[in-house]
């Protein structure tokens, strides 16, 4: 009869097995990661530097420099549509001067005010997806250099991780003196003359000032194109007219006090393609899209342009129409890909450098 193995044997047996075991998985570990390690790794043989990208401007002067050539191309441009739109913001409260009604009919003064933003914000240009040239009304940049107050320029933005987001754009704001803004031709415009014709039926307006206090102009970049993607012009202003009342129930002068705000937006689309990278590394048998962004009409059928693909050693890898790549050779080799899109009368075309390597592929960012 075998005598019962002693509690001490069986604690020293378990930590004795318990340690092999932790030594043959420190041993696997270090056979993979050594293995991992001696793979060879793929590296871009070269940085790719075709793609000219403007410096983010460092002063205020140059930043107006660079932002007057953008937009005054883009509010020429033949080949882009742009859309317009304002909206008007009453967030403050009026002025009344010679009101001798109750703190009530104030407040309904306020409340006609507040709400009448959005009839006034008709009034000024709206243009949705118009090309340039036909466009009527797209407003000029409307300040000089001399003008500025201050500036800032940030390429992307950061978000609440601390991290940064949209890095293709550069996001550059101007503070411009207010006394640039022409308040006495904004007496004559179609606005002020729609919104004098809703005032008549309680008030003439027998005087008229409006006086800027505040204007900034707000840029979003296309590095990669050099292109404005939208601007939007903030302008705040106090309006004051002197009213003879229409009604004879209260037939009174008043003076009012008007602060508002206008903030125009204008977005750009331009035609064209763009290769989002210089350059990716694929392996044989991969299929993947190409990084192509192409820009058209959204409206534009498929037949109305022209989207082709050239490879320089088609016996490498083949492209459909829609731009998904497959690679066929299982060698490792170099192509370039030209990509060629013919909308509107015009032609474009960009370049990507694609390397097909039987090596680990470490990254498929630009070099």
């Amino acid at each position: 009869m075998k005598k019962p193995m002693k509690k001490s044997v069986k604690a020293l047996l378990v930590v004795l097995c318990t340690l092999v075991f932790i030594g043959l998985c420190f041993l696997c570990v270090g056979i993979y990661a050594k293995h991992e390690m001696s793979k060879p790794v793929f590296e871009f043989p070269q940085e790719i530097d075709n793609q000219s990208v403007s410096a983010l401007p460092d002063d205020k002067e140059a930043a107006y420099g660079y932002i007057a050539r953008l937009y005054n191309a883009a509010i020429t441009a033949d080949n882009a549509e742009v859309s317009i739109h304002t909206d008007v913001r009453a967030d403050g409260e009026i002025g009344l001067d010679g009101f001798s009604g109750s703190d009530a009919d104030k407040a309904v003064y306020n409340r006609v005010y507040k709400q009448s933003a959005d009839v006034i914000g008709s009034y000024y240009p709206k243009e949705e997806n118009v090309k340039v040239s036909e466009a009527a009304d797209i407003p000029q940049l409307g300040f000089e250099k001399t003008e500025l107050l201050d500036f800032n320029a940030e390429q992307g933005y950061i978000n609440d991780r601390g991290e940064t987001e949209d890095g293709r754009y550069y996001f550059i704001t101007f503070e411009i003196d207010p006394k640039s803004v022409d308040t006495e031709k904004m007496l004559g415009t179609e606005v002020f003359k729609n919104s004098a014709e809703e005032l008549s039926t309680v008030a003439e307006i027998k005087t008229a000032e409006i006086e800027a206090e505040k204007f900034f102009a707000e840029f979003k970049v296309d590095r990669f194109t050099d292109n404005i993607v939208s601007a939007q012009f903030t302008r705040r202003f106090n309006v004051k007219l002197g009213l003879a009342s229409t009604q004879t129930v209260r037939d009174m002068p008043l003076n009012l006090q008007l602060p508002y705000e206008t903030v125009q937006h204008v977005d750009f689309m331009h035609y064209g393609l763009l290769f989002t990278e210089r350059q990716i590394a694929v392996k044989p048998k991969d299929m993947k899209a190409l990084p192509l962004e192409v820009w058209v009409n959204a409206e534009t059928a498929k037949e109305d342009y022209s989207l082709t693909f050239d490879v320089s050693d088609d016996g490498v890898l083949s492209i459909d129409g829609d731009g998904v790549m497959t690679v066929t050779s299982g060698d490792e080799e170099l192509v370039t890909v030209t990509a060629t899109l013919e909308y509107g009368g015009k032609t474009y075309t960009d370049k990507l450098n694609v390397y097909v390597t039987l090596r680990e592929v470490k990254t498929d960012e630009p070099a």
